[in-house]
């Protein structure tokens, strides 16, 4: 359910296999939401996990071949779906059995035979809750001028993404961009012109580097920086050439640019293939100081670090 779009129905994925209840189920909800159903339990967590991953999930305790409990903790332990919130139906009364369900992360228990306006209410409820949850993300994740991640979700996924690359043994690249003269264009244009003109230069960033995985944000007054998990060397440069040969397309005017007539931008590429006892911050700083040569070499040119 996209914050950006609250007209738009939610998606609920239904997991059991009662065919009774999937219809039933189905029928009450699908005024309000978009509803899919599985009752393989393999098939309906490869469900969950694509993407667009569900708003909310409804899931049977007893499933053949995966139990409910077993779809949950993987759920659970999975950074895509983790915050998805999980409503359990089943028939078992249980104390412990209940517990259980709770203890796992779920949000609700249902007993069956399920009541309809209850399951409604409840849903509704569960959904506007995760809403209003998205939207404090969001607000303390995104860069209200750009709209882009800002710094606080830049760290957060460049030390998930290092943890990644570390486990797997795989090149993680981080891209530094910076507005070339911009307090220049500030002083002459003005502030106001200068918030847009960052939201353009956001703008054009955000549409280039626009593969699934990649982070966009917004690090700093005037600076950018770029995320690419699983990217070598040569697949950053080009996602870093194509910020630069972008953005000169756009042809904004910089009346008070000493190097162009037009915005430009400086950047800096690292690449790197993390070892155990290497940490983030490494990555930034070789980032940083190739943008640092860009700067030193004329700006408006794009210099990567050789990394050994």
């Amino acid at each position: 359910m996209s914050i950006h779009s609250p007209d738009s129905k939610a998606k609920i994925l239904i997991i059991d296999d009662d065919r009774y209840f999937l219809e039933m189920a189905n029928n009450a909800l699908s005024e309000m939401c978009d509803v899919l159903t599985e009752s393989n339990a393999q098939k309906g967590l490869k469900r969950a996990l694509a993407e667009p991953t569900p708003d909310l999930i409804i899931l049977d305790v007893i499933i053949p071949g995966l139990s409910g409990y077993q779809i949950c903790r993987e759920l659970k332990q999975n950074m895509k779906t983790f915050n998805i919130p999980v409503v359990f139906v089943s028939s078992l009364e249980q104390i412990s059995e209940i517990t259980r369900c709770f203890d796992l992360g779920a949000v609700d228990f249902i007993s069956k035979p399920v009541q309809m306006p209850l399951l409604l209410a409840k849903i509704k409820n569960h959904l506007m809750m995760k809403l209003q949850r998205d939207m404090l993300e969001e607000l303390a994740t995104k860069d209200p001028l750009t709209g882009l991640d800002n710094k606080r979700s830049y760290n957060q996924v460049l030390a998930s993404e290092w943890k990644r690359a570390q486990r797997d043994q795989q090149a993680i690249s981080l891209v530094m961009c910076d507005i070339d003269f911009f307090k220049k264009y500030n002083d002459h244009y003005g502030h106001g012109q200068g918030d847009t003109c960052l939201q353009q230069v956001a703008a054009s960033l955000f549409k280039t580097a626009s593969r699934p995985g990649d982070l966009v944000a917004r690090v700093g007054g005037e600076e950018f920086a770029v995320i690419l998990p699983n990217t070598e060397r040569e697949g950053a440069w080009r996602v870093a050439n194509n910020l630069l040969v972008h953005l000169r397309k756009k042809q904004l005017p910089h009346a008070k640019s000493p190097i162009h007539k037009h915005i430009t931008i400086s950047v800096g590429v690292a690449t790197h293939i993390p070892q155990q006892d290497e940490a983030p911050a490494l990555l930034f700083d070789l980032a940083d100081a190739a943008l640092y040569r860009a700067k030193d070499q004329g700006r408006n040119r794009v210099i990567a670090h050789e990394d050994d």
